[in-house]
């Protein structure tokens, strides 16, 4: 398990490893939960955990299904369900069993494995196209023979087209080993001098010559690869980008580029696959785009604010409703602020029931709110929606300081406040791979303890300066 923050003065995001554990047996939901929950408690950070990103196996979303928090968000407004809604009880209480009483943060499906399954299952569904599975037998057969040739004769393949060759498959099934291949082939392919020397080389191995058909389905393929996953990938995983604002907008872009790739039907054997993953990428992406703290997340970006949401949703309706939730998520901000430099307990609120404001959120995007009028509720919200207006129409910067933010804190409490989780965990794959590392064969012997202190103590070699400086 890992641990992600932003630091509040640098705005950078910083991380720490804190456990490597290990689950004897089947790893049910309930010794998954049981071992996150004494992580938590270890560290002391149960309840100030925004929410755990981990992968879409079922054991994990069972976990969070049970356990996770059932924490009211901006766009879970209570609803009167009436006398004929649904019910439903605990198993452990119909059984009349007892029922551990865990309570885990929200939780964030990961957006590479996401993309990993856009890549592998849904891309597989283009295979019922005749013309595709055709087109890809053929070209990919000649590329696999060349590049299982390319590991035998690598002295021979240097002589004809130099060290540009190629990256060999690590292994079936990896959508990624196989992609960097093809790109890596298509740049000798596509290079006019390179290019003359792959009919003698492709004589020479033993391996059929490339025709242009067969040049042209790995164009597309790799121009469909790119957009849908590689592309989107790459940007989620950059440690600088590490903020959960950056899932949408990236995420959107991938989809404007395919559906107007769509649109001008340019591809000869690939757009089943295109049409395959853009359905398969909006499937599995479609919760985060329903889910306003996602939203409030890149809206309160400096890098994106709204001028991205034109991809994915032109309507004055969705302009309106994202920025209705960030005028109520700042007046909330700006309340809070105030209770507290005013020393109010939170028992009393910050002004009598007249002046509260109320307000209804429907999910159809209209929102209807009344104030009293000279109240401090109103105030609130006329400073609110103007400091919003004013940061839609600013400019985007890559810069996090605090001028990025029209010099408003409370502007960079709430970029804080939604950016804190991380879209993906790659940083647990990381912490696999030391473990590797760690655990070589003349380590066997290690007790579980002493691998666990290991892998901490690398995966939190960066912090080793700060823990020595008293």
């Amino acid at each position: 398990m890992t641990c992600h923050w932003i630091n509040p003065v640098t705005l950078k995001r910083e991380q720490a490893t804190l456990a490597c554990r290990r689950l004897r047996g089947s790893l049910t939901k309930d010794k998954l939960t049981a071992t996150m929950e004494d992580v938590h408690r270890q560290f002391g950070i149960a309840g100030k955990i925004a929410r755990t990103t981990m992968d879409n196996g079922s054991n994990f979303v069972g976990a969070f299904s049970n356990f996770g928090s059932k924490k009211k968000s901006l766009q879970e407004p209570a609803q009167d369900m009436g006398d004929e809604a649904e019910q439903y009880f605990p198993l452990a209480d119909l059984l009349g069993k007892e029922q551990k009483d865990y309570t885990l943060p929200k939780h964030m499906r990961c957006a590479a494995h996401c993309l990993h399954l856009v890549a592998t299952t849904d891309a597989a569904a283009a295979e019922k196209d005749d013309t595709f599975k055709a087109a890809q037998h053929a070209a990919t057969a000649k590329a696999g023979k060349l590049w299982a040739a390319a590991a035998q004769k690598a002295d021979s393949i240097e002589d004809e087209v130099g060290n540009r060759l190629i990256v060999v498959p690590s292994g079936r099934g990896s959508w990624k080993s196989t992609y960097d291949a093809v790109v890596a082939l298509l740049k000798v392919l596509e290079d006019k001098e390179l290019r003359q020397a792959i009919p003698g080389l492709c004589s020479k191995l033993g391996v059929e010559n490339f025709e242009p058909e067969d040049i042209l389905f790995l164009q597309e393929y790799a121009w469909v690869m790119k957009h849908a996953v590689a592309e989107p990938l790459a940007q989620l995983q950059q440690e600088e980008n590490a903020y959960l604002g950056y899932l949408l907008p990236t995420i959107a872009v991938s989809w404007y580029n395919m559906e107007e790739e769509l649109k001008k039907k340019r591809l000869t054997y690939c757009e089943p696959m295109l049409a395959a993953v853009l359905a398969g990428s909006k499937k599995r992406f479609q919760q985060v785009f329903i889910e306003v703290d996602c939203w409030l997340a890149a809206a309160f970006h400096p890098c994106f604010r709204l001028h991205w949401l034109h991809l994915v949703d032109n309507s004055a309706d969705r302009y309106t409703w994202i920025r209705r939730f960030m005028e109520l998520a700042l007046a909330e901000h700006l309340k809070r602020n105030s209770e507290e430099e005013s020393g109010l307990d939170s028992g009393r609120g910050s002004g009598t029931k007249e002046e509260e404001e109320e307000c209804e959120v429907d999910y159809f995007f209209q929102t209807t709110t009344t104030f009293k009028v000279g109240s401090a509720a109103a105030t609130r919200a006329h400073n609110s929606a103007t400091m919003v207006q004013d940061w839609l129409a600013g400019a985007n910067t890559k810069k996090l300081d605090l001028k990025a933010f029209m010099s408003e804190r409370a502007l960079m409490a709430l970029f804080l406040e939604y950016n804190t989780p991380v879209p993906c965990s790659a940083a647990v794959a990381e912490v696999f791979s030391q473990g590797k590392d760690i655990l070589r064969d003349k380590r066997s012997p290690l007790t579980d303890v002493n691998f666990e202190e290991l892998v901490v103590l690398r995966g939190n070699e960066k912090l080793w300066p700060e823990l020595t400086d008293d």
